[in-house]
């Protein structure tokens, strides 16, 4: 972020180095891939637990989930003293309850990709059944994966849905985005 004598640079509340000169928001790009319409299932981790619905969220594809601790992510690279902030929007079909985002590969090593640590291991979000965008953001304190996403936990017998998954760098959560690779 730019600084000015050790302080940060607002506008509006934005970032500086997130408002270009005609002060239009530029978004962070989205280090996910296939978040728009979810085709690629080799990209995910725990596809198999998710339930693709044929309605959409502000024209994205949801996610659905009974299961717990096996949330929908993807495995991201990264490197000590680097900030990603990840969100999404989420909901339970009915009722409320919390549900937790997480960093960190469940097994370290985890299909051969070794776990990078954190300064924030989870994040724990109040979810009902109106759709949210939540968000949570950590300093990567050594490198390796990660793979943000949020999990249903044990004590939630919830229907957890998802929808525009972004993981960006810096500590603002910015709009959804496509990956520029998904862009034609």
């Amino acid at each position: 972020m730019s600084t000015i004598n050790g302080r940060a640079c607002v506008v509006n509340g934005t970032p500086v180095d997130k408002v270009l000169s005609n002060g239009k928001l530029v978004y962070g790009r989205n280090l996910y891939l296939d978040t728009k319409d979810i085709t690629n299932t080799d990209l995910w981790y725990a596809k198999q637990y998710w339930t693709k619905q044929a309605d959409k969220y502000n024209g994205l594809a949801i996610m659905q989930t009974t299961s717990n601790w096996n949330g929908l992510s993807q495995y991201v690279k990264v490197k000590t003293g680097e900030v990603y902030t990840f969100s999404i929007y989420a909901r339970y079909t009915s009722g409320t309850g919390n549900s937790n985002m997480y960093w960190l590969l469940s097994a370290n090593p985890e299909s051969g990709h070794a776990s990078a640590q954190v300064s924030a291991i989870n994040k724990m979000v109040n979810l009902s059944d109106n759709w949210q965008r939540v968000s949570a953001t950590v300093t990567i304190t050594a490198d390796g994966y990660i793979r943000p996403r949020i999990e249903r936990t044990d004590n939630n017998s919830n229907v957890l849905q998802i929808a525009g998954m972004k993981l960006e760098q810096g500590t603002l959560a910015t709009p959804w985005t496509p990956a520029p690779e998904d862009v034609m």
